[in-house]
This record gives C-alpha cells, structure tokens and sequence, in this order.
C-alpha cells in the first residue's frame, strides 16, 4: 500500500487517516487556509520524525513511539472528552483486525521480542498466505475473515495488545459498529486527530523503506522468504 505523498517538493510519510483528512480540508477550505494547514502538517511531521529519529532503531524506538502516541491519545481525550463520547470500540471488538495493517520494522521488532518473552506462536503459514494477496484492500477484508485475520488474533482477543502497531492504537470507530462488520466499502466514521496522525506520519517518515503491510514486516524479521516451506 502506497504511504507516501508529495508536498513542500520532497516526499512525506502519510497515514491512511491524514491522507483522508487532506483531501478532506482540501475540498472544504480555501486556498490560503489549505496551504497553511499543509505547512501545520508538513511541520509536525518533520518535528516527530526528529524526535524519534534521536531513539535508536529497533523495538525500543517502537516503544517509545507508543507510549508517545498513547500520551497523545489520553490528552485528547481529557481535554475534547464530547468527541470521544461517542466512540464505539470495545474489548472484544475486532473487525478492524481483519483489515491491513501498516507497520514499521521498529514495530515488528518489537512484536517479534515480545513474541519469543511470551512464547507466542507466530503462524508463518498464514503470514505467508497474507503477504501473496495481491487484492485491494477491500479485496482482502472481503475474502474471509480466516483469511484475512491478523496473525496476532487468538479467541477474538489481541494477543499482543498492549505491543500493538500505532495503526492500531489510534484506530476510533464513532459510526454503529455493526457497520464495521459488514463487507467493504461500507461508509464507517472514525475519530481522527492530528497530532495523533502526524506523530504516527513522523516515525513512519524515519525511513520509507523499513515501512510496510504487518504481514511483510513480520516475515522480514523473522528471516523467512516467501518461497520458503
């Protein structure tokens, strides 16, 4: 899945979320007000992206990154506590882990760790069914929910919640959640907050090439290749 987006003449990392939000903004402001708006992003970004720049690579760079995302999320919602209220997840909702996910190898690195402290099984077999879909992502929510489950997914439950990826901790449904479970392309809300986005956007924007779908990130390290038995 593409991340990244041109803007200021260079190329910026982009969540899904700020993506829409953009394009969003773009169609609804005018052209001086979208322009400073771009420079609030394109600045935020590069301000996260130094900050996490300063950690060293790998599951501790991850972790901090998460911590720093959940701050941000618990600030938000003490200090904007009526956009929150109606928020729709809940401890055992889980469609949105039948979605794609996108994730940095510092994230993988650390789910990998955790993984081998806990003695949690990682299914290589169905990673690598995943990492061969060649769909759309509304293929791959379409396909089967066996199928397009995330590895870490055991009796409806994250096995590994609180090492989950950013892309997961700031995903917020505020549409009926029965929406969420019905096929793609169903119109569902979600709350979506900047500073969140751009903090998640800076440590995606470390480096393009060590971004990409969970499945991939896992695999890579992991060492397994895909032609592998």
């Amino acid at each position: 899945m593409k991340q990244e987006s041109q803007g200021q003449g260079v190329y910026i990392a982009l969540t899904d979320s700020l993506k829409l939000m953009i394009d969003h903004y773009r169609k609804t402001m005018s052209n001086d007000q979208f322009e400073r708006f771009m420079h609030q992003v394109y600045d935020a970004i590069c301000f996260y992206k130094e900050q996490f720049s300063k950690i060293p690579q790998g599951y501790q760079r991850a972790f901090n990154v998460h911590r720093f995302v959940d701050q941000l999320i618990e600030e938000n919602q003490r200090e904007q506590a009526e956009d929150w209220a109606d928020v729709k997840c809940r401890q055992g909702c889980s469609a949105c882990c039948h979605k794609t996910v996108i994730a940095t190898d510092d994230e993988a690195d650390l789910l990998v760790e955790y993984c081998r402290e806990e003695g949690i099984e990682i299914d290589v077999e169905h990673l690598k069914r995943q990492a061969n879909f060649k769909g759309s992502p509304d293929e791959w929510f379409n396909q089967g929910r066996e199928k397009a489950r995330c590895v870490f997914l055991k009796d409806n439950k994250c096995s590994v919640y609180k090492h989950r990826p950013v892309a997961c901790r700031k995903f917020f449904v505020v549409s009926d959640p029965e929406q969420c479970d019905g096929p793609a392309g169903r119109e569902i809300l979600a709350l979506i907050k900047l500073n969140v986005e751009t903090a998640a956007a800076g440590a995606m924007d470390i480096d393009h090439k060590r971004v990409g779908d969970l499945p991939d990130q896992l695999l890579k390290r992991l060492g397994v290749r895909l032609g592998e038995v």
